[in-house]
Parts: structure tokens; sequence; C-alpha cells
């Protein structure tokens, strides 16, 4: 007997053997499944039925705050919606959103929550109930608010990333848990082998299974034969037949360690990155997520490029108010007016704003100090272009009354014009 056990605390010696956290677990997952089997009824289910949304109305009265403050609050309360099963999409979708304004802390956040909840079997947020809404699909289209890069499918998407960084959680969480119960007593390993085989068949669909297979062994498969020889579809169907009549735990640990690969902490963080870097449209792209990378990657120099967003709040608080009054052409100044602002919220590092702030400047001719408007338009530079150009090609539609416009327009296309001929 190892004596040095006496001088050992008995709460750090109780955590080496009882992980209260996989127990409670373990014992969820029974409970649930006793109670699905037996149909017996959930009318006690108290903290789900009765206790969480009393315990809201009454703050709501009292004037507490019930509002998430970070990624843990948001990702609870996207959990709760799920549980209640309440205005789920609604409530979720709001929170979806606070989540990528968190930033890195906000997109781990979900991706540890969901790697644990495909790898553990014990869902809330990524539960399906059948009502065609996939939290983790609806995050993804956030993402892709957030970013140029375009949607799932499109070569660069951010949602690549986030899948991929996603896949490596939930084969990471997959092989503790097998390597867990790999140090189970044998008899309760047997006993718990069937769900030992439905942890591995997760982890078939999270990447080609062609590749997936390239590391085992032939004599992993059931009638031998190439593990790259064959076919996707029935590389799959092998693969998922060994698992289903594999008799040893040992089998069944060669194929996960296999599906799974080392751990490569590097790759996840190029991962992490990657997705940072994508979320250009991002309100605070040139803030909080430059700062989170630098951070990040230990980079303080770190640079997402120019920051625009000062430089056209400055010329956008410059327009007067009501300024379609100061205009010849008001109808389209207010649709130039329009157009910057959706893309200020759309894209808010877009150069395009440029282009409409100036359509809206040049516009302003019954303006006292139009001359300053028209300085706005000249420091625009290129970007006033397109607007410029649209009005001398329309000149018809210019009649007396919009002629100052019309010549202004043509006096600044040739002041570009000579700039770029001296270049």
């Amino acid at each position: 007997m190892d004596r040095k056990i006496l001088d050992q605390d008995p709460y750090v010696l109780a955590d080496k053997i009882y992980d209260e956290k996989q127990e409670r677990l373990w014992s969820d997952v029974k409970l649930d499944a006793i109670t699905s089997a037996f149909e017996f009824p959930n009318l006690f289910d108290l903290d789900r039925d009765i206790v969480h949304p009393a315990a809201f109305e009454v703050a709501d009265i009292r004037g507490l705050p019930t509002e998430p403050e970070t990624p843990g609050d948001v990702l609870h309360d996207i959990c709760d919606a799920a549980r209640f099963k309440v205005l789920r999409q609604t409530k979720t979708n709001v929170l979806l959103d606070q989540l990528v304004h968190f930033g890195r802390p906000g997109i781990e956040g979900i991706v540890d929550v969901a790697a644990e909840e495909n790898a553990t079997g014990k869902r809330y947020l990524t539960e399906n109930q059948g009502d065609a809404y996939d939290t983790i699909t609806e995050f993804k289209g956030r993402l892709v608010h957030y970013s140029t890069t375009g949607p799932e499918g499109v070569v660069g998407s951010i949602c690549h990333d986030f899948r991929d960084v996603l896949n490596y959680e939930i084969k990471r969480r997959v092989l503790a848990l097998f390597e867990r119960f790999q140090k189970l007593p044998v008899k309760e390993q047997g006993a718990n082998k069937p769900y030992l085989q439905e942890l591995l068949l997760k982890l078939i669909p999270l990447k080609d299974p062609k590749k997936q297979a390239e590391h085992l062994k032939d004599s992993v498969f059931v009638g031998g034969g190439n593990a790259t020889s064959a076919g996707e579809a029935e590389m799959q169907a092998r693969l998922t037949a060994t698992i289903y009549q594999a008799t040893r735990l040992k089998t069944l640990m060669d194929i996960a360690k296999a599906l799974i690969g080392p751990p490569d902490v590097d790759k996840k963080n190029d991962l992490i990155k990657k997705i940072l870097q994508k979320l250009d449209r991002h309100p605070q792209y040139h803030t909080r997520i430059r700062d989170q990378l630098r951070n990040f990657t230990g980079d303080q120099s770190l640079s997402l490029g120019d920051s625009i967003q000062d430089q056209v709040d400055t010329l956008y608080n410059s327009i007067p108010r009501h300024p379609y009054r100061l205009s010849s052409d008001p109808s389209y100044l207010r649709a130039k007016l329009r157009d910057y602002e959706l893309l200020r919220k759309k894209n808010p590092n877009s150069r395009q704003m440029f282009t409409y702030l100036a359509g809206v400047f040049i516009r302003l001719d019954k303006a006292q100090n139009y001359s300053d408007y028209v300085e706005k338009v000249r420091m625009i530079g290129l970007e006033a272009k397109p607007e410029l150009e649209y009005i001398i090609n329309n000149a018809d539609n210019y009649d007396s009354t919009r002629d100052t416009i019309l010549q202004t327009a043509r006096a600044l296309m040739q002041s570009f014009e000579s700039l770029e001929t001296q270049r």
C-alpha cells in the first residue's frame, strides 16, 4: 500500500477518482433513456417547466437585468430556448448575432457546446426538434452575413473553416470518451460497448470517408481489402459494418484513433485565426477582432488594413438635416442616402460607401455652402467617378434647374482625368 495517500487532501483524492461532471452526464443520459423507454411522465421536471420561467418573471418585475452579458450567458440562454421550446427560433436568432459580435470567445463557445453535445448525445443547442431549425446552420448563416467570403459551398467560405474546427473538437471529445471507457473494468466496458459504437458512428460523416480510412490497416475491415481502393459509399458501408460487428473494445479504439488522428492544436488555431480574419463585415473588425487576433497570435503589430469607418462617418455627419430640401434632384439624393445607410449596416468596410456619399454631396446644389460639398467630392477622389459618370451620361435628364449639378460633375470629371494623365 502506498502510504503517501494518507497525506493527500481528501477532496483532491476524490476528484481524481470521481468525475462529478461525467457522472452527472451519464446519469442524465440514463435517466432520459429510462423515462423514454418506459414512458414515465415528466411533470416534475421543475427546472424546465416551472422554476426557470418564474425566475425570469420575478426578475423582470423587480427590474433586475436578465439580458446575457457574456458568451457563456448567451449560450446558456440558447440552450434554455431549446429546452423550453417556446419561441426558440425568434430568441435564438438574436442570441446568435450576439455571439458573433463577441468575436473569438463567442465562436469558440458555441463550438465547445456543440462538440460536447454531439459527442455525449446530451443535446439542447443541437437538438433536432422537427421544426426545420438547425442552430449550427443558422450560426453559419450569421458568419456569412459578417463576411465577404460567400455562403457554404463557395471556395474559401468562412463556413468551411467553422465546420472544420467544429469537427476537430467533436473528434477530440469522442476520443476522450473512448479513452475513459478503456480505463473502466472489463465488465463495464462490455456493458457500455453499444454506446461506444454509437459514438464511433458519429465520426464517419465528419470528413471524406476515403480520407478517413487511409491510415487504417487492412485487418480492421470486415473481409480485409485495401482501404483506399473502394468508392466512398462502399468505404462508409464497410466501416459501419466493422463497427457494428466488432467484438473487442480494442478494435473500436483502433478505428477511433485512425479516424480521429493525433491532436493538432496548431491546425485548430489556424482555423480560428482564419475565421476571425474573414469577419471583414464585422462592425468591430478593425478594433475588437483585430485586438483578439493580436492577442491570439502574439503579434501586436498585426493589421487588418485601414479602417474607413471613421472617414465615412465624418463625411456622413456633415450632411445637413433634411438634405433633399437643398437639392434640385431630391429623389435621387434620397436614393443615394438610403443606399449608403443600407450598405453601412451590411458591410461597414465597403469603399462603395464613398461613391454613395459623393452622389449625395454633388446634389446639394441649393445649399449656401455648396462649394464645401463639392470639395468633399473632390476629396473622395476616384471613387466618386461612378456617380459623376452617371450624371454626365444622363445629361438629358438635367434641365436648367439641375444644370449646376451637371456642370459641376463635368468639371470634377475633367480634374480627375487630368490627375490620372499626370500620373
